[in-house]
């Protein structure tokens, strides 16, 4: 993914003309991107005139167009996710979609492992020596929060054998991790 922010030229619209250019026919995620023009008038009056103006949108096509996904695959903007990695999983919110629905930008929330080793909970997780890092036993229980701080990550929706899955973007279809699944199922792997 390519974020460009606070891009600005102040002789002509050139840099927002290049930048949407660069972007033709790919759906790409742009926070913010103004290109702004300084008109000086015969009389040498000189005033700042904002031409083009991205905030937070999606510009291009269908780059990831092919087979309809079925409704079970969509998400909604709001929803929670679970990206996971190898053997951790963190959580989000879906922030936005692409028109197709085949791409959405996920943003990370915060997460705060409630019934950790030394918490003092009835069912805190229990650490023994021994193997790599030491074994860590029990269920864990999280508090997952929107964080608008949060990094973005974007995900693809992809047709793997006869299923549909979300995947980061830039990562192999058929690779471990790297996923996105519906709602929070946060996870840290202590034994790793």
């Amino acid at each position: 993914m390519q974020t460009i922010t606070n891009c600005h030229a102040t002789t002509d619209t050139a840099a927002l003309t290049a930048a949407l250019e660069k972007f033709q026919g790919q759906v790409a995620w742009i926070e913010r991107l103004t290109a702004t023009t300084l008109e000086v008038r015969a009389d040498g009056e000189e005033t700042l005139k904002t031409t083009l103006s991205f905030i937070k949108g999606w510009t291009g096509g269908d780059a990831d167009a092919g087979p309809e996904a079925p409704p079970a695959a969509k998400l909604a903007i709001g929803e929670g996710g679970t990206h996971t990695t190898y053997t951790d999983a963190n959580a989000g919110y879906v922030e936005a979609i692409s028109p197709n629905g085949k791409t959405a930008m996920v943003r990370m929330a915060k997460q705060t492992l409630l019934n950790g080793c030394n918490s003092g909970e009835p069912d805190a997780l229990v650490r023994h020596p021994g193997g790599f890092a030491g074994h860590v036993e029990g269920t864990q229980r999280w508090a997952v929060e929107a964080n608008p701080d949060g990094h973005l990550e974007k995900f693809t929706l992809r047709k793997s054998g006869a299923f549909w899955i979300w995947k980061l973007a830039g990562s192999a279809t058929r690779e471990p991790g790297n996923s996105l699944t519906k709602g929070h199922h946060p996870q840290y792997d202590f034994n790793f």
